[in-house]
């Protein structure tokens, strides 16, 4: 199982999510799943700071990093459903110089899209039904600082594990992923 192969990993990207853009978080997983079965990929929209492409793109080469665990909010306000913005990405760049449409086959890549808007290429995508990760067993790479929380400028964030099992915790596993070349990309209305 791909969750199992992401526990155990040394490298992980660690991302909340839920639903999202106006749509329930089965229909996202129903959508991103038939991408993967159709064109081989699916692009996950990500607004973080601590994941810019460039920064993912050095971590799944120097870490052999391969994996997102994708995890729900600890405590959600009432009504969190992520944003209500649900504008369609239609272009990719790998270093935001050469720009390329999004392939036509892919469902609808959604989300608040802004000229800071990143997507996760994922050529792999399963859901979880249960299980639940501490943070806190899990060290940030930019500043090998103890993930204790997410923010809302900082929803993905690339991570060593730190502990042997990190798996009771407030977080509920909701998905894992897994990270192909180009791993990460900007996207483009």
């Amino acid at each position: 199982m791909l969750i199992e192969q992401a526990l155990a990993a040394e490298s992980v990207l660690l991302a909340v999510s839920g639903s999202h853009a106006l749509e329930d978080w089965q229909k996202i997983m129903d959508r991103k799943g038939a991408d993967v079965r159709l064109v081989g990929h699916t692009v996950w929209v990500v607004n973080s700071n601590a994941a810019r492409p460039d920064a993912v793109q050095s971590f799944c080469k120097r870490c052999q990093a391969r994996h997102v665990i994708f995890v729900s909010r600890s405590r959600p306000k009432k009504g969190d459903a992520g944003t209500q913005r649900n504008q369609k990405a239609q272009s990719f760049s790998e270093d935001q110089s050469a720009w390329r449409p999004l392939d036509n086959r892919l469902g609808d890549v959604t989300g608040d899209i802004k000229r800071s808007t990143t997507g996760l290429w994922l050529d792999s995508l399963e859901q979880v039904t249960t299980g639940s990760l501490a943070l806190n067993s899990y060290i940030k790479d930019a500043d090998r600082q103890r993930l204790k929380r997410f923010w809302p400028s900082d929803s993905t964030f690339p991570v060593h594990r730190h502990t042997e099992d990190g798996r009771d915790g407030p977080y509920e596993i909701l998905a894992a992923g897994r990270l192909a070349s180009p791993f990460a990309v900007w996207l483009g209305a």
